[in-house]
């Protein structure tokens, strides 16, 4: 499924948007998100990601399919809805990871299937590690989605794929060596829980504090509120604690 979906974005940008292949291998074109006159948007085929320079939006193949008006295929009856690329730090592929909906309810599914167990999965956004600034934070997430948004407004994120039940591999932190490092927790007591362990794993990481979330809200929620890299930096700044047993979330 993966790489006919991909296959025809490429046409459609090409053929629809003024899609131009670029010497680093990735397409500019008209982004589809607002009223392009002169190609703002990257498409890179590696990765299989997107990002519109001048409005910002940007996301996976999924999303950009529907912005282009795609027709999504679905899979055993599940209407595909999100798909998330697991890359290793050196941009090889190692699983898909799938949301959808079934008979009313949300579900998900790997293809391809994780060839080991998801707690020795590479965080999402791994492959980004090797391109990231020392001087400037990272933010690790519950998740790929909140990971993407964060990535979508240039900030470095990486999410967990583990779920708020299951903790990384002590492991999959040792790339990250050496950064400053923020955890991310969705806002209920199994998203608390899931950065409280991970904290100890990562020595000198700090807690982002959002006392105005919502219920459930993550850092999706906040980049929809807030909007900008700006105001996350300041935001953090304000309110970054070190890791250790105060931690209040």
């Amino acid at each position: 499924m993966t790489n006919h979906l991909v296959e025809e974005i490429e046409q459609v940008l090409i053929s629809k948007h003024g899609g131009e292949s670029q010497s680093n291998g990735e397409i500019r074109f008209l982004c589809p998100e607002h009223n392009d006159h002169n190609p703002s948007a990257d498409w890179s085929p590696g990765k299989q990601v997107w990002i519109c320079r001048a409005c910002g939006a940007g996301g996976g193949y999924v999303g950009l399919a529907k912005s282009l008006e795609i027709s999504m295929p679905s899979t055993n009856g599940v209407g595909v809805s999100e798909s998330w690329d697991v890359r290793d730090k050196s941009g090889v592929l190692i699983a898909t990871k799938h949301r959808g909906v079934k008979d009313g309810e949300k579900t998900y599914w790997w293809h391809p299937k994780p060839p080991f167990g998801t707690k020795e999965l590479p965080l999402f956004g791994t492959e980004r590690i090797k391109d990231f600034d020392p001087a400037q934070p990272v933010i690790i997430t519950e998740g790929e989605k909140a990971a993407q948004y964060l990535i979508n407004i240039g900030v470095q994120a990486l999410g967990t794929l583990t779920g708020a039940s299951a903790t990384p591999a002590r492991q999959v932190f040792a790339a990250l060596d050496g950064f400053d490092i923020y955890l991310w927790a969705d806002n209920d007591e199994p998203g608390h829980e899931h950065m409280r362990r991970i904290g100890t794993l990562i020595p000198g990481a700090r807690f982002i504090d959002w006392p105005d979330a919502p219920d459930k809200g993550d850092a999706a929620d906040f980049v929809i509120e807030r909007g900008n890299k700006e105001s996350l930096q300041q935001w953090c700044i304000d309110r970054r604690r070190r890791v250790g047993g105060d931690y209040q979330g």
